[in-house]
């Protein structure tokens, strides 16, 4: 007999999320939670489903609630399900990832864990978004805006960071680039990026190299060793952005474009061969705009002067915030990324909206051909699509 007490499985005990105990409401004979995805209803003309609710606090096993309430273990499965569903439940064995995080990273990533218990799920636990962000590696090019970028990465926990940049820090930058000081003009940004985040966090690997981006081959050994990608690189003009977007392809790497137009700001979330690229996008943009048209066609001819740059502090905090956002959410897998894959950013309002770039069939960098390009095609190339086949 006490072999077979030992064998039987042992129910896990189930507990409403503590932010939720203290928001939900009952009146007039209904539940009401308040959650992230819009408030939770739940009829209750007894009060049982309350007095479940309740009992949900940490002490208690499935058979104990029985017991309690004096209803069916059948009864308390469907009740444990549906809160699962709405995700009003912590997970009941967080500490199986707890395990991969130091207790100076539990101390250091409290408010982090916090936040990520609202996501918690029956199998993934606080612990476990946490740690998806430190065993990643993201590759940040261009460290001007994405100088800040990286300094939200290593805030949260990223494992290993890898900046790229050629150029020097300028007194021109300090207006919205946080992380440099007055104190580092003239020095090279990718030495200053590597100090500063080695001090914000010390358990954050961070890696800078300085070199020009100046072909898809020439960061592939970079884009290899990334989990995630930041483009935030404007130059070569349109070329940049286009070595970075060839390499991504080339390599599989999911690719986060981040900017700033004409009085707006940008994220395009770019996952190779499932949504449109960055000529997917240009190539779009032409066919329906003809000021994108005379833009390129600019560019071709070497007549595009380089207007001064539009980049405000506050806007740069916001687009790098949303951007780091969304990074973690990809990598941690906490909650849902924008519905879609380019989103833009008003930036007299901050209304963000949201719109689809698809993946074009004859597009000559991600299309239905069977090659991949090793560089992105010239300019001309892209140009001579416009009029789709």
């Amino acid at each position: 007999m006490y072999d077979l007490l030992l064998c039987r499985e042992v129910s896990p005990i189930y507990k409403l999320k503590d932010s939720y105990r203290r928001a939900m409401t009952y009146q007039n004979v209904a539940i009401r939670i308040p959650t992230e995805y819009g408030p939770v209803e739940i009829p209750d003309p007894d009060g049982k489903v309350f007095s479940f609710l309740k009992l949900l606090d940490g002490n208690n096993r499935k058979e104990d609630l029985s017991r309690l309430l004096s209803i069916s273990d059948s009864d308390v499965e469907s009740g444990i399900r549906t809160l699962l569903h709405f995700r009003l439940l912590e997970c009941p064995e967080p500490d199986k990832e707890k395990d991969a995080l130091t207790a100076r990273e539990l101390l250091r990533y409290k408010n982090n864990l916090s936040y990520f218990s609202l996501y918690e799920t029956e199998t993934e636990s606080r612990f476990t978004f946490q740690s998806r962000l430190k065993s990643a590696t993201v590759a940040i090019l261009g460290l001007g805006g994405g100088s800040v970028i990286g300094a939200w990465l290593a805030s949260m926990g990223i494992g290993r960071i890898i900046g790229v940049d050629y150029d020097v820090v300028e007194i021109g930058n300090l207006n919205r680039q946080m992380l440099y000081t007055e104190a580092d003009v003239g020095r090279l940004k990718t030495e200053v990026v590597k100090e500063r985040l080695s001090m914000l966090n010390s358990d954050t690997v961070v890696e800078t190299l300085n070199q020009k981006v100046d072909s898809s081959k020439s960061i592939l050994p970079i884009i290899r060793e990334a989990d995630v990608v930041v483009g935030a690189i404007d130059w070569p003009l349109l070329y940049g952005p286009r070595y970075v977007n060839t390499a991504c392809l080339l390599e599989n790497k999911p690719l986060f474009f981040a900017g700033l137009r004409h009085g707006s700001a940008f994220i395009h979330r770019i996952l190779p061969y499932e949504t449109g690229c960055a000529d997917c996008f240009w190539l779009t943009a032409m066919r329906s705009n003809e000021s994108t048209l005379s833009f390129v066609n600019d560019v071709i001819n070497g007549a595009h002067t380089p207007q001064i740059n539009p980049a405000f502090a506050p806007n740069i905090a916001m687009l790098t915030s949303l951007v780091g956002s969304e990074i973690a959410k990809f990598i941690a897998k906490h909650s849902p990324l924008f519905p879609k894959s380019y989103t833009r950013i008003r930036l007299h309002d901050t209304e963000l909206s949201h719109h689809e770039v698809p993946r074009l069939s004859d597009c000559p960098s991600c299309g239905s051909h069977s090659y991949k390009p090793n560089e992105p095609p010239d300019l001309t190339i892209l140009k001579s699509l416009t009029n789709p086949r």
